[in-house]
């Protein structure tokens, strides 16, 4: 028997399943009409696309539809913060739809449909719901990191990329509302475990690809670094930039590696406040490290350089060859947008359409 969440009045079972209906329905309109602004309308159809890649988008398709039935189901056992969050994640999650039905379409598939009834769990408290559509999230992003290596046109990795970076934000935004630690990992464990196997052969072009992100994350780590010893910043907002330093490092320790297998150095650091403003400045960021006059300047330089790590790893997916370069570009994307909505949760006080504004993770690039 198919089972949905359990009701709290006044809402009746009838109500609650036309709401998932609905939601569905406009699921299904999205994925028919595409998104004009998005990847797959600006490109002639992938006829010659092996059906592999065609499967693996509408897997994620239909997990995609399963979370979006899970985040309709689940809002009205919601109230207050959790039942903003999740309606603002719902909205992204439909909007996310359309664009995995779009690449389907565009690799020479057809869609797959959303299916008209869903096994949910019958859970009976908000923080059952919000468990739910955290491990939704993270079997997408699971999903999504096996299929990134394995499609073979550039646009289409790096538009599931900026996918995965959503429901990445999605997933920490979830846990930090249960009260859970929101970033456990620097680096998701299935793409840690493939970054850490023996790695293919990998081309010069792609050894230059990793040396520029790992430049990338030197700045953010040198201008974490300044931020820190400014006295503007509240104990948890340092707290939440002490944390997400470290998470740098460990970004950067996994990219020196890679290039030490390559016979590749690591980039200088830029040193100094010069040296850093300038560093900013080549990456399209006007904002200067001496300009922290108070904590909302702290946390708004902090996202910039977010966003260029963001842009970073986005454009390297569509460039990147090897599958273990490609899954460990695609995490570290993921990260650096839970980085983002993190901060930009504490920069707008905890208001979700701010900290995760966009449905698609593509930073500055």
């Amino acid at each position: 028997m198919v089972k949905q969440p359990a009701l709290a009045a006044p809402f009746t079972r009838r109500a609650l399943l036309g709401r998932a209906a609905s939601v569905g329905a406009a699921a299904i309109l999205l994925g028919g009409c595409g998104r004009s602004s998005r990847h797959h309308d600006a490109k002639p159809p992938l006829t010659g696309a092996p059906s592999l890649e065609v499967q693996l988008l509408n897997r994620s398709l239909a997990l995609k539809y399963e979370a979006v039935a899970a985040y309709a189901a689940g809002i009205p056992l919601l109230s207050g913060r959790p039942h903003e969050a999740a309606k603002h994640f719902l909205d992204q999650e439909i909007s996310q739809t359309g664009e995995l039905a779009g690449l389907a379409k565009q690799a020479g598939g057809k869609p797959s449909k959303p299916r008209p009834t869903y096994d949910l769990g019958r859970p009976h408290s908000g923080r059952e719901v919000l468990s739910l559509l955290a491990e939704l999230e993270r079997r997408q992003l699971a999903l999504m990191l096996d299929a990134i290596p394995q499609l073979s046109v550039g646009a289409a990795r790096a538009a599931i990329g900026a996918v995965l970076g959503s429901d990445a934000q999605h997933l920490a935004l979830l846990r930090d509302l249960m009260g859970l630690d929101p970033i456990p990992d620097a680096i998701f464990a299935g793409a840690a475990a493939s970054a850490a196997s023996p790695p293919a052969t990998v081309g010069v072009g792609e050894g230059m690809l990793i040396a520029d992100l790992a430049a990338v994350e030197l700045l953010a780590i040198a201008v974490y670094g300044r931020v820190l010893v400014s006295p503007h910043l509240s104990p948890r907002a340092r707290w939440l930039a002490h944390r997400l330093l470290g998470q740098e490092h460990a970004h950067l320790r996994v990219l020196a590696r890679e290039l030490h297998q390559l016979g590749l150095k690591l980039p200088l650091a830029p040193s100094g406040v010069e040296a850093i403003d300038a560093a900013l400045s080549n990456r399209q960021v006007d904002r200067k490290v001496e300009d922290l006059h108070n904590e909302h300047d702290c946390l708004d330089l902090l996202l910039a350089v977010e966003s260029v790590s963001e842009g970073a790893y986005y454009s390297a997916l569509s460039k990147l060859q090897s599958p273990h370069l490609l899954t460990l570009a695609a995490a570290l994307l993921a990260s650096e947008g839970q980085h983002e909505a993190l901060l930009g949760e504490r920069r707008v006080s905890k208001n979700f359409d701010q900290a995760a504004p966009y449905p698609y993770v593509e930073g500055t690039h």
